[in-house]
């Protein structure tokens, strides 16, 4: 079995490629210098051991961003791009961990733009 770290970068990998993959993509990134509103910026966050053998869940946030486009027109941006990342019957079915923070602004080459953090787990 890969070591932990190996297996978290991998993870981080397949679910920018996911979101890639959804119809429409999404555009979705590692590097919060390369995130292009509307899009995601995956970041993992944390990771529990669960056997001896290795096994472990991580949690991810996925940071939605969008453009700053006044608050009424970031939140429906926002809210569409939750819709479209947590629809069960979609092909991004992300379920969240925890609340949705909905009150968050990401920096991005000197400029805070809105976003919504969406944690999640993935086992690795």
């Amino acid at each position: 079995m890969p070591g932990l770290g190996v297996r978290l970068l991998a993870a981080a990998a397949g679910l920018v490629a996911d979101m890639k993959a959804c119809d429409p993509p999404v555009t979705a990134t590692l590097e919060r210098d390369q995130v292009h509103p509307p899009g995601v910026w995956v970041t993992p966050q944390t990771v529990d051991i669960l056997t001896l053998s290795g096994g472990a869940v991580a949690r991810f946030h996925l940071h939605l961003v969008v453009p700053a486009s006044g608050d009424a027109v970031s939140h429906k941006q926002l809210a569409e791009l939750l819709d479209r990342l947590t629809d069960p019957d979609g092909p991004c079915a992300f379920v969240p961990a925890e609340p949705v923070d909905t009150g968050w602004a990401l920096v991005v080459r000197e400029n805070a733009l809105p976003a919504y953090r969406l944690a999640i787990d993935v086992d690795i």
